[in-house]
């Protein structure tokens, strides 16, 4: 196995003789064979190696123990070791992010702060092929385009994954053989994260059912993939430069990036979106939550009349001009996520929200709201967001102590400090629940659909407003007791919906 990833390292010219290299090392068996890989590797590339270990402050007492089970691994061999610990749940809420998101930018952030620690030019991570095959059914179920499909990049800047060319199997035969223990995270072994759905169930069913080497062809095909956008990816980048005009803001205006639709025109349609997507890249600074069907709305834009708009995550719109698009990021609503509609009675609905404004023909991107996770909002910017279906406004404000609050069936008022987690557009999932009375009594969303007789087909329809687990409004049936307004709320969110025809 030693020789398969040292040809790996060298075709992927991940190392160098004298790179200094930090390890990310969890204690699992992922990082720990990495570990030792890499310390037999030295034998045949001089390096220094520097180990890092992250702690998420979640786990508690077993936490505590792979942090020190690395410690001695590292003491044994005579490996320098940094720990670093987070409270990363709490930091997950204050940044308005899951706790997976935060958790993987503070382990990079980590390892940023080792390599200036350490003088290292290099940062090793365990990914490996199965991980590889995981990451790019995820892309593919969630709507991605060929840089998702392309899988892992075995090397993005300083960060290497020597692993990406072993399975799981591999490595635990690797540790069995040379008789290396290491610790196992039971977060890993459930099914609580979608990731681990695919792990546990899709691939090795995949494997035992239709092909053995079920992971090593998906991963081979995403090469391929990859080969194939590196190519497009070179030519889209000339053609950016032709094709875009980059406007910088005046005042307190926006960056707009312009593109040229007469000279987008005579692209395929795959280098029509890869400039669309560059231009997208441009102003939101990642593509996270941006799927290949948020482009194909911006490349519809191509064909509109003049006005029309594309929303996207971010709070990125597409504009149609004359000659061009113009790509620039709303100044008043922030969104990061995918997401879509519900039920009820578009005629009340309608009523409620009689003074959101209607001054534009707009497109708005068709976010898939059974994609786990939902939109996330940020409600104190304030500022409408369209999904398909529906149209949402949100704001912030402070309460007064006179004001009344009539009953509607599409506007509602809720105690805004009382939302702890974030306010996520989404449809049901495990463990959701309502508080049903001022005595807080707790009530599952599935034992109220059950009671008011909504058709179990329905239910993963309905839009919630959630706060975590705890829904704050089953969008057109009923709020949550605890957010309702009482004497001591401060700041009031106000959410209406529109249900479009």
């Amino acid at each position: 196995m030693i020789q398969k990833i040292l040809k790996f390292i060298t075709e992927n010219d991940m190392l160098k003789a004298n790179d200094r290299v930090i390890v990310g090392v969890s204690g699992g068996a992922d990082s720990v064979c990495l570990l030792f890989t890499l310390m037999e590797i030295r034998r045949e590339i001089p390096l220094t190696l520097a180990a890092v270990h992250v702690e998420h402050g979640i786990r508690g007492e077993d936490a505590k123990e792979d942090a020190r089970y690395v410690q001695r691994l590292c003491q044994e061999y005579d490996i320098p070791f940094r720990k670093y610990c987070y409270r990363v749940a709490e930091i997950a809420r204050e940044r308005k992010q899951s706790v997976e998101e935060a958790g993987r930018e503070l382990r990079y952030q980590a390892f940023e702060e080792a390599c200036r620690e350490y003088h290292a030019n290099k940062i090793a991570v365990a990914h490996h092929m199965d991980d590889d095959a995981e990451t790019v059914l995820l892309n593919l179920f969630r709507g991605s385009g060929l840089k998702g499909l392309a899988g892992i990049p075995a090397v993005r800047g300083k960060i290497i994954r020597p692993l990406l060319c072993v399975t799981r199997q591999e490595i635990e035969r690797y540790l069995w053989d040379r008789g290396i223990t290491y610790r196992t995270d039971a977060t890993n072994l459930t099914e609580e994260y979608v990731r681990n759905k695919v792990r546990l169930n899709i691939l090795p069913y995949a494997e035992r059912e239709i092909n053995t080497k079920a992971v090593e062809h998906i991963v081979k095909a995403a090469g391929q993939i990859k080969e194939a956008e590196d190519f497009l990816e070179s030519y889209a980048g000339e053609r950016f430069k032709t094709c875009a005009r980059i406007q910088e803001p005046k005042g307190q205006g926006p960056l707009t990036v312009s593109l040229d639709v007469s000279a987008m025109s005579g692209e395929k349609p795959v280098i029509r979106r890869l400039l669309l997507r560059r231009g997208t890249e441009l102003l939101a600074g990642q593509m996270k939550d941006i799927t290949a069907r948020h482009i194909e709305m911006l490349d519809q834009l191509t064909l509109a009349g003049v006005g029309k708009e594309a929303h996207l995550p971010y709070g990125i719109i597409g504009r149609r001009g004359y000659d061009h698009i113009h790509l620039f990021r709303s100044m008043s609503c922030s969104v990061s996520g995918p997401e879509d509609a519900g039920p009820e009675d578009a005629g009340a609905a309608h009523s409620d929200r009689k003074d959101i404004s209607r001054n534009r023909d707009r497109i708005s991107a068709e976010f898939d709201y059974r994609v786990p996770g939902g939109v996330k909002v940020e409600p104190e910017e304030g500022g409408i967001l369209e999904l398909p279906g529906y149209r949402f406004l949100f704001k912030v404000r402070k309460c007064e102590n006179s004001e009344a609050f009539p009953e509607k069936n599409y506007t509602k008022w809720f105690d805004y400090d009382k939302i702890k987690n974030g306010v996520r557009i989404r449809t049901r999932q495990t463990g959701d629940y309502m508080v049903v009375n001022s005595g807080g009594d707790h009530q599952k969303l599935k034992s109220y659909f059950i009671d008011r007789k909504i058709p179990r087909e329905s239910r993963d329809n309905i839009p919630l407003l959630a706060d975590a687990d705890h829904i704050i409004w089953i969008i057109g049936y009923r709020i949550s007791e605890w957010y309702k307004i009482t004497k001591d709320t401060k700041r009031i969110l106000e959410v209406q919906v529109e249900k479009e025809n």
